[in-house]
């Protein structure tokens, strides 16, 4: 009968799940070193998230602990199939009803499922480039910015309001405002030196 190497069998059975800490990462070549106990793996493979329709690069953050297997017991084949919180890294969100995803410079996006909400919360600028670009919302919409808004178009501009379309400003220049001011119907007529008698009924000036 031949004798069972019991601490072969168990270093092996140890081995097969290790959870460990990234230690040393190679962006470049999407490799990863990991900490397990007192060893450190050799460049293994980096976690990849591929569908038919996409490849999302996700770079990956020193000191995540994660959780390895390794075929055959062997370090050297470690594969990452997860990764855990840590009391260095924790979530930005515990609640079971959102669902968050948090930037290194503290920009998140997060979506409640109670109250159906997304949020989009940049600590810099939104860029979105496209073709052809359509929001719809089936009830308000508001645009506030702290500073400038400009709309430019290569081509004509139509604005639509079924119900009154308000314009306010200190100054409210059309065309460039070559031709001079807005003649409106409480401005003083040249002629009668009264009121002007006629005017839009539709387009109203302050």
């Amino acid at each position: 009968m031949v004798a069972m190497n019991t601490a072969e069998i168990n270093r092996q059975i140890n081995n097969l799940c290790r959870i460990g800490t990234i230690t040393e990462l190679d962006y470049g070549e999407r490799q990863v070193r990991i900490k397990t106990g007192e060893n450190i793996t050799a460049w293994l493979s980096w976690p990849a998230s591929i569908g038919n329709n996409f490849v999302h690069w996700r770079p990956l953050r020193l000191n995540t602990q994660v959780v390895m297997i390794c075929p055959s017991a062997d370090l050297s084949q470690g594969v990452i199939v997860g990764m855990i919180y840590s009391t260095e890294i924790t979530p930005a969100e515990t609640s079971e009803l959102v669902d968050v995803v948090e930037f290194g410079d503290g920009t998140t996006i997060g979506y409640n499922s109670e109250s159906s909400i997304l949020t989009i919360d940049c600590a810099g600028s939104v860029v979105v480039n496209c073709t052809t670009a359509s929001i719809t919302a089936s009830e308000n919409a508001v645009i506030d910015a702290g500073g400038d808004i400009t709309a430019t178009a290569g081509g004509n501009v139509a604005v639509e309001a079924t119900g009154d379309a308000a314009v306010t400003g200190a100054t409210v220049t059309l065309n460039g405002g070559a031709a001079g001011g807005v003649v409106c119907q409480t401005h003083t007529c040249a002629f009668t030196n009264g009121p002007h008698p006629v005017a839009s009924p539709t387009v109203k000036s302050g």
